[in-house]
């Protein structure tokens, strides 16, 4: 195991650390961004809403069958993630010049898809080249990062989106240059190709979930939570912006409640996280970050006055800064060495297969509901995920799977 105090390790986090600080300038290009062109620049449908939304999700449905070629091809995991930047970049310039909104879904569709193909690699070049008990905090720096350049750019986009909506072109392009930095920092990063592997079947490795019991029970636990989770998640941009709902707030308000707010308090408390990560039983530390989604969700979707929604949206980033190191880590805690990579890859699935269904779901049961009783629907199922990691925790005996080498 390379450890976070030899040249590899610090190599490969000031290189991370700065790839991580310039994606912040695009990480919002095919979320919060994109919802928000397609709703007000192309007055987009319900089910370009949920298309959009759900590409990313989509596009880890492909991990099993990119990690068995990524495996095959024995070309470097940070190569490879390199070269995914280039390709978001070229979908981002791609966005900046399109006229009709079904190129920007087409075009945006592939660039979320294209990107969770990194979310294995970067987590077995991670495994590589930090030690377990540093992991999280080196992580959860990057990640903060990340998060500090997000907020002056979705600040800024927000005032210039009011200005003008035209103005997604220069964003966009913009985000695309910042891609292209992040592909040349990544490709500096020491890594090995990921393992390859024995079978030719490219979902061999599902079996995972059925032999190893601990892990398959979280996924389900996982499922239940993103299903909860993922089916209001976007439907905060929906709730302050549609004139039904009563607040029509400014394109400007919708940033900073749904990018700045959480970006600002995800960058204080993601080293927070990526400590208690490190040094807290692993089900503890999901219980904690679940529960703050719950608080999340509780305080947005009944209030009405802007001032509220500020206050909702910082609880709603204590609980992404949580979910996103837990998301991106957890499987370290379960996986045997040099396997990380194929039990991320099955996590991703169903996180996509969640992930793909939920917007929908959302934007379908809001339809039917009101998005109060549609919400709390989602604080139920969360609440339901927190109670079965008690018994799961007793089945993994002391907090992690005794398979893990980690």
């Amino acid at each position: 195991m390379i450890g976070p105090n030899d040249s590899i390790g610090r190599k490969t986090f000031r290189l991370d650390a700065m790839r991580s600080t310039v994606s912040g300038f695009f990480e919002m290009g095919w979320q919060a961004l994109a919802l928000l062109v397609v709703t007000r620049y192309f007055d987009g449908t319900a089910f370009q809403k949920g298309l959009i939304t759900s590409a990313f999700m989509a596009g880890l449905l492909l991990n099993p069958i990119s990690v068995f070629y990524f495996g095959r091809s024995r070309i470097k995991a940070a190569t490879l993630c390199g070269i995914i930047y280039f390709v978001n970049a070229v979908l981002l310039a791609l966005a900046a010049v399109s006229n009709h909104v079904g190129f920007f879904l087409l075009v945006g569709f592939f660039g979320a898809a294209v990107m969770a193909q990194q979310t294995p690699l970067f987590l077995q070049i991670y495994s590589n080249n930090f030690a377990s008990s540093k992991r999280g905090k080196l992580v959860s720096i990057s990640m903060a990062l990340g998060v500090l350049t997000s907020i002056p750019f979705a600040y800024y986009s927000g005032r210039l989106l009011d200005a003008d909506l035209g103005f997604y072109r220069a964003l966009y392009l913009a985000m695309a240059v910042a891609s292209g930095v992040a592909a040349w920092l990544t490709l500096k990063i020491p890594s090995i190709p990921l393992l390859r592997h024995t079978s030719s079947n490219p979902f061999a490795h599902f079996l995972v979930a059925w032999k190893d019991r601990v892990f398959g029970a979280m996924l389900l636990m996982w499922m239940v939570l993103g299903i909860g989770n993922l089916s209001v998640f976007h439907l905060r941009i929906e709730y302050m912006s549609a004139a039904e709902y009563g607040i029509m707030a400014s394109n400007r308000d919708v940033v900073i409640c749904i990018v700045a707010i959480p970006s600002v308090v995800r960058m204080a408390m993601t080293p927070l996280w990526g400590y208690v990560f490190d040094r807290f039983n692993f089900f503890a530390v999901r219980a904690a970050a679940n529960i703050s989604f719950v608080l999340s969700i509780a305080t947005f979707f009944y209030v009405e006055t802007i001032i509220a929604l500020y206050i909702a949206s910082a609880f709603f980033g204590i609980a992404l800064a949580g979910a996103r190191v837990n998301w991106s880590l957890w499987v370290t805690k379960f996986a045997p060495l040099d396997q990380e990579s194929n039990y991320m890859s099955v996590h991703g699935f169903l996180t996509g297969v969640r992930g793909v269904a939920a917007p929908f779901m959302g934007f379908y049961l809001i339809q039917v509901f009101s998005i109060q009783n549609t919400a709390a629907m989602s604080i139920g199922l969360i609440l339901l995920s927190t109670l079965a990691l008690i018994p799961i925790s007793r089945m993994a005996k002391g907090g992690v799977n005794e398979n893990s080498q980690h």
